[in-house]
C-alpha cells in the first residue's frame, strides 16, 4: 500500500513538473527577450532595426526559436565587434567620461611631470560637486591657493582645490550631489577650480577622464 502511495505521488511530482517546464521556459524566454530589447536600443548601431524586427517576428509569429535564434546570433556577432560602443553602454570602459564639477572652460592643461593637474575657470556661481561618490580621504589649507578635498573611491583620487571654503569633513561619505565647497575669487576677478586626478597613486591627465566641452 505505502509502495502504490508513493509511487502515485511520484506520478503527481511528475506532472506537475511537466506542466510548469513550459511556464518557467516562457517566462525565461521573455526576460531575455526584455534585455535584448533595451540593449539594443542602447547600442543603436546600424544592425539594432534588423535585430529588434527579428525578434518582434518571432514573438508575433511564433517561428522556430532555433534558427531565429541561429540568424540573431549572427548578427550580434557582427554588434559585438564594435567593443568600444558596447563597454559604453554598459559603464566597463576604463575612461568614462565624468561631467565637470562646475561650469566652466579650460584655462591651463596637465602636463606631466611639470603641471599634474588642471585648472578650470568658472562661468557661473554655482558651488562645484563631486563628480564621483566616495569618502572624503583629507583636506588641506595651501598657503595662497586656499583649500583642497580630495576624494577617493576605490583605486581612483580625485583633488579639488583653489577652495576659499569647504563644505566637507574628512571621512564624510559624499555622492554626486554634493557640493564640496566654495571657489575663491582671484585677483583678476575670475573664480578657478583646481582638478587633479590619480589612479592607483599615480597622476593621470583628468581630460581623458573628465568632459571639458
Amino acid at each position: 500500500m505505502k509502495t502504490k502511495i508513493k509511487k502515485h505521488l511520484n506520478n503527481l511530482n511528475i506532472n506537475r513538473l511537466k506542466t510548469l517546464k513550459p511556464v518557467f521556459y516562457k517566462i525565461i524566454f521573455s526576460l531575455v527577450v526584455i534585455l535584448c530589447v533595451l540593449t539594443f536600443k542602447a547600442l543603436n548601431f546600424k544592425s539594432t532595426k534588423w535585430v529588434l524586427s527579428k525578434i518582434k517576428y518571432t514573438i508575433e509569429y511564433e517561428t522556430d526559436l532555433r534558427s531565429s535564434g541561429k540568424e540573431v546570433y549572427r548578427k550580434v556577432q557582427g554588434l559585438v565587434k564594435d567593443s568600444k560602443n558596447v563597454l559604453t553602454v554598459f559603464n566597463l570602459d576604463s575612461k568614462v567620461k565624468y561631467p565637470l564639477p562646475i561650469k566652466g572652460e579650460l584655462y591651463r592643461s596637465y602636463e606631466k611631470d611639470i603641471n599634474e593637474g588642471i585648472d578650470i575657470k568658472s562661468t557661473d556661481e554655482n558651488d562645484p560637486k563631486s563628480i564621483i561618490t566616495g569618502r572624503v580621504k583629507d583636506i588641506y589649507l595651501q598657503e595662497k591657493q586656499g583649500y583642497f578635498v580630495i576624494i577617493e573611491q576605490e583605486k581612483m583620487e580625485i583633488t579639488y582645490g583653489y577652495l576659499s571654503k569647504s563644505y566637507v569633513s574628512k571621512g564624510d561619505s559624499i555622492d554626486t550631489e554634493t557640493p564640496i565647497g566654495s571657489l575663491g575669487t582671484n585677483k583678476d576677478g575670475n573664480k578657478y577650480l583646481r582638478i587633479e586626478l590619480k589612479v592607483d597613486g599615480r597622476y593621470k591627465n583628468p581630460l581623458d577622464y573628465i568632459d571639458v566641452k
